[in-house]
C-alpha cells in the first residue's frame, strides 16, 4: 500500500515537474511577446505525465484506499493557482499605469495573451477537461475566464470603464484614439460575463480565439451598457447646455450630426447596445427639448412655415422622427396654422359681404385661398414630412375644423365647381384631372355633404338645361369622385339627372320627324320628380296657340311610349329663338320660356297691352313677368312709358317698338347681369329657411330609415348601442345626439319599433 501511495505521489509531482517546465517557457514567449509554439516532443511527455498520474489516483484497486491522494483534484487545484499566479502578475503591472492609452494598449494586451495563456493550459490538463470536470457542469475554460473575471476584471474594471468613456468622449469630439483596442476591451465585458460554461477556440492558421459562452447579457447590461449610458447622458446634458444659445435650426443641424455619428460609432463599438444607448441620448436631445425647439418665437417651426424654409422643416422632421412622440408638436403647429389662415378666409367673406361683392366672386375667392393652402400643406405632407400618418391627421382635422365653421363653405366649393366646368379653355385632360381633385379633396372634409348637394345639384341643374358645361366627361369624372367618397345614395339625384338630360337627347332624336310637320322645332327635357331642385309649376300660365298642337303631340308620344307616366310643365326654364321683325330689319332674339310667352300674348293682343292684361293672359306670376320683360324694355324691343324704379304698375301701357334698331341680330334677351343677381340673391335669401328645412327633412328621413335597418337586423337593442351604429351609417352629414333620440321617439308613435316592457333603455322592432 504504501508503494502504492508513494507511487502516486510521484507521478502527480512528475506531471507538476512536466507542467512547470512548459509553462515557465509559455510565460518567456509570452512575456518577450514571440509566438508560443511548443512541439510535439515538449508536449507530449507532459501530457502523458498528467495522465498517468489520473490514472493512478483512480486505479480500481486504491478505491477502498482513502489514504491515496485525488491527484486529478490536485491538479486542477494547481492548474488554478497557475491562473492565479499569472493573473495576479499582470494586476500588479496594470494597476501602477497612469497614462490612458498606455492602460488600454496594456488591459489588450494583457487580454490577449490571457486567451494565448489559457489555450496551452487547456492542452496541458486537456485530461482534466475530459474526465474530471465532464460531469461537474464546467470546463477548464469557464474556469478559467471565472478566475479572469473574478481576480483581475472585476478589479481593474472601475478604472478601464473610465477610461473607456474617455476614449469615448474623445472620439465624439473627432479627437484620434486607439479604435480598435477600445473596441475589443468593450467586447471583453460580453466575454466575460458568462454564465456557467465558456469556451476558448482557436482559429485555424492564426494566434486569434474565437470565445463561445451562454448568456452574458446580464453581466454586459450592468457593467457597461447601463453605466455607460448614464455617461452619455451627463455628456449631451452639458451638449445642450451648449446648444442653448442656438437657434432651432442650428441646434436641429448639431443633434442629426451627432447622431449620425451616435449610429456610426453604436454600430463599430457596442452594435448590440446601440439602440438602447441612444434611445437615452434621444430622451436627453430629442424628448426633452422638442416642445421648445418647436415653439421658439424667433426660429420655430411657426417662422419656418411662414417663410417657407423647407430644408429647415424636414431637418426637424428627421430629429423628431428618432422618438415618434415629439412628432404631436409638430401636428399641432400644423394644425394652429391651416386654422389660423382657414379662420382668416372665413373671417374675409363676411368682409366681401359688407363690401357687396357678388357671392360668386366671394365664393371664388374663397374656395381658390382654400385651394392654395391646401395644395402647399400637401407638399408639405408629402415632400417634407415622408407623408407621415399623424400629420396627415392633423392636416385633414385642421381643414375639417375651419371648413365647417364656415357655414357658406359647401355653396363656395359647389359655386366654383360650377364655374369649373363652365370654363371654355379647359381642354387639357391633365389640367381637368387636377381641377376636379381639388375639388374632391376640399369636399371630403365637409361634414354636411348633403348639403353640398343640394347646392351642387341646383349648379348642375342650370348647366345642363341651358347647356353651359363644357366638359360631359368632366361632369362624369367629377361626380365618380363624389361617389368614391359619399358612396351612391349621395349621388343617386345627380346621376338621375344627367340620365335625364341623356334620355331627352335620344328621345329627341327618336321623336324629330313626328315633328317636323310644325314649323318650330322643339327640344324638351324630361326630368324624373324628385331629383331636380326645380319647384315652380305653374298650371295657369298659357301656351302660346302656335306651340299648343305640337306641345299636345309631344305629350302624347311620351305617354305612348313610357306608360303611366304624368308631365309637368316647367316654364321657369328652358330657352327659345324668337324671329323678331321690324319695319326695317329681321333680329333673333334669345329669350327665356316665359319671355317667348309674354311676347306670343303681346302679340295676340295688337301688340300693345297694359301690364295688368299682360298678366291675366300670359298666366305668369307677377314678379317673373315683371323680371321676363324688363330687358325687352331695357334693350327698347318693347316701349313703356311711366315705369319707375324698372318695376311695372298694373296700367303702365307695354307695346312692341316697330322701329325698333340695333347692331347685332342675334340678340340675347335673358335677364341677368345686375337686375339677374338682384334677383338671384333675393331668391337665395327667400330660400334659406326653405333650404335648410328642406336639409333636415331629408335628414330625418335618412336617420329614420338607419335607425330601421339596424332594428330590423338586430330586432333587440339598448338605447346606448343603437345611437353609434345609426351614426356609422349616416356619411353625408354628421348627425347629432338628440336628433336620433327625435326619430327614435318618433318611430316609436308610429311603430316602427317599441320600448322593451321591463327596460326602458332596451327597444324592439316590430315587424
Amino acid at each position: 500500500m504504501n508503494d502504492t501511495f508513494k507511487k502516486n505521489v510521484n507521478l502527480y509531482e512528475e506531471a507538476v515537474s512536466q507542467i512547470q517546465n512548459i509553462n515557465q517557457k509559455v510565460l518567456k514567449l509570452l512575456k518577450n511577446d514571440q509566438t508560443v509554439v511548443i512541439s510535439n516532443a515538449e508536449f507530449m511527455p507532459c501530457y502523458n505525465a498528467v495522465l498517468q498520474a489520473c490514472d493512478c489516483s483512480q486505479d480500481p484497486s486504491n478505491i477502498n484506499q482513502s489514504q491515496i491522494q485525488n491527484n486529478e483534484e490536485l491538479l486542477f487545484n494547481y492548474y488554478i493557482q497557475l491562473i492565479k499566479n499569472y493573473l495576479n502578475t499582470n494586476l500588479i503591472e496594470c494597476q501602477s499605469i497612469n497614462d490612458q492609452e498606455v492602460y488600454v494598449d496594456t488591459v489588450h494586451y494583457q487580454y490577449k495573451n490571457f486567451q494565448i495563456y489559457l489555450h496551452w493550459l487547456h492542452k496541458l490538463f486537456y485530461y482534466l477537461d475530459n474526465f474530471y470536470l465532464k460531469n461537474k457542469n464546467t470546463n477548464l475554460h469557464s474556469e478559467g475566464f471565472k478566475n479572469y473575471r473574478e481576480d483581475y476584471f472585476n478589479i481593474i474594471n472601475k478604472k478601464l470603464f473610465k477610461t473607456i468613456v474617455h476614449f469615448q468622449i474623445f472620439l465624439r469630439e473627432d479627437q484620434t484614439i486607439p479604435r480598435e483596442k477600445v473596441k475589443k476591451l468593450i467586447k471583453i465585458y460580453n466575454e466575460v460575463g458568462f454564465k456557467k460554461t465558456a469556451k476558448l477556440t482557436r482559429i485555424a492558421n492564426t494566434y486569434d480565439y474565437v470565445f463561445e459562452i451562454d448568456d452574458s447579457k446580464k453581466y454586459y447590461e450592468e457593467n457597461f451598457q447601463n453605466p455607460f449610458a448614464d455617461e452619455m447622458e451627463i455628456y449631451y446634458q452639458k451638449k445642450i447646455n451648449e446648444w442653448a444659445v442656438l437657434s432651432t435650426p442650428e441646434y436641429v443641424q448639431e443633434a442629426l450630426n451627432s447622431f449620425q455619428k451616435e449610429e456610426d460609432i453604436a454600430s463599430q463599438y457596442y452594435h448590440n447596445s446601440s439602440r438602447i444607448i441612444i434611445n437615452r441620448i434621444e430622451q436627453i436631445v430629442i424628448q426633452q427639448q422638442s416642445e421648445q425647439l418647436v415653439n421658439n418665437e424667433q426660429t420655430g417651426l411657426a417662422v419656418m412655415f411662414k417663410e417657407k424654409k423647407e430644408q429647415e422643416m424636414q431637418n426637424l422632421y428627421k430629429l423628431f422622427q428618432r422618438v415618434k412622440e415629439t412628432l404631436e408638436h409638430i401636428a399641432k403647429k400644423i394644425t394652429i396654422y391651416i386654422q389660423f389662415h382657414g379662420q382668416s378666409y372665413n373671417d374675409l367673406t363676411e368682409q366681401r359681404k359688407n363690401e357687396n361683392q357678388t357671392q360668386k366672386d366671394i365664393a371664388i375667392e374663397y374656395i381658390e385661398k382654400v385651394f392654395q393652402l391646401k395644395k402647399e400643406c400637401d407638399h408639405l405632407i408629402q415632400d417634407i414630412f415622408s407623408n407621415n400618418i399623424l400629420l396627415q391627421k392633423a392636416r385633414d382635422s385642421a381643414f375639417q375644423y375651419f371648413l365647417n365653421k364656415c357655414d357658406k363653405s359647401t355653396f363656395f366649393l359647389a359655386t366654383h365647381a360650377d364655374v369649373i366646368l363652365k370654363t371654355e379653355n379647359l381642354q387639357n385632360d391633365q389640367e381637368i384631372e387636377e381641377k376636379l381633385s381639388q375639388i374632391a379633396k376640399i369636399f371630403v372634409y365637409f361634414y354636411s355633404r348633403d348639403t353640398f348637394f343640394k347646392h351642387y345639384q341646383k349648379f348642375f341643374s342650370n348647366r345642363l338645361l341651358n347647356s353651359t358645361s363644357r366638359n360631359k366627361e368632366a361632369e362624369k369624372q367629377l361626380i365618380s369622385k363624389f361617389k368614391t367618397e359619399a358612396g351612391q345614395a349621395g349621388v343617386n339625384k345627380i346621376e338621375t339627372m344627367l340620365k335625364d338630360i341623356n334620355n331627352s337627347e335620344e328621345f329627341h332624336q327618336e321623336i324629330k320627324k313626328q315633328l317636323s310637320q310644325y314649323q318650330v322645332e322643339l327640344f324638351a327635357n324630361v326630368l324624373t320628380t324628385g331629383s331636380w331642385p326645380l319647384q315652380k309649376i305653374q298650371d295657369n300660365c298659357e301656351i302660346p296657340e302656335q306651340l299648343q298642337d305640337m306641345v299636345n303631340k309631344f305629350k302624347q308620344i311620351y305617354k305612348d311610349k313610357y306608360k303611366g307616366r304624368n308631365i309637368n310643365w316647367l316654364f321657369s326654364q328652358g330657352t327659345a329663338e324668337i324671329s323678331f321683325k321690324t319695319q326695317k330689319e329681321k333680329y333673333i332674339l334669345i329669350v327665356s320660356t316665359y319671355q317667348m310667352i309674354a311676347l306670343q300674348k303681346l302679340q295676340a293682343q295688337g301688340n300693345s297691352v297694359t301690364f295688368q292684361k299682360l298678366l291675366q293672359v300670359s298666366g305668369i306670376e307677377n314678379s317673373e313677368l315683371q323680371n321676363a320683360i324688363i330687358p325687352f324694355v331695357k334693350l327698347k324691343i318693347l316701349n313703356c312709358q311711366g315705369i319707375k324704379n324698372d318695376v311695372f304698375e298694373e296700367n303702365n301701357e307695354i307695346e312692341i317698338n316697330v322701329n325698333f334698331a340695333f347692331k347685332q341680330k342675334r340678340i340675347r334677351c335673358i335677364p341677368g347681369g345686375k337686375q339677374g343677381q338682384i334677383k338671384k340673391q333675393k331668391e337665395e335669401e327667400m330660400g334659406k329657411q326653405q333650404f335648410q328645412e328642406e336639409v333636415s327633412k331629408e335628414r330625418e328621413y335618412i336617420l329614420d330609415a338607419c335607425i330601421v335597418r339596424v332594428m330590423k337586423s338586430r330586432k333587440i337593442m339598448k338605447h346606448n348601442e343603437l345611437i353609434p351604429e345609426v351614426i356609422k351609417l349616416v356619411n353625408n352629414f354628421k348627425p347629432e345626439i338628440p336628433v336620433i333620440k327625435r326619430r327614435i321617439e318618433s318611430l316609436i308613435e308610429r311603430d316602427y319599433i317599441k320600448r322593451d316592457q321591463y327596460d326602458k333603455n332596451s327597444f324592439h322592432y316590430v315587424p
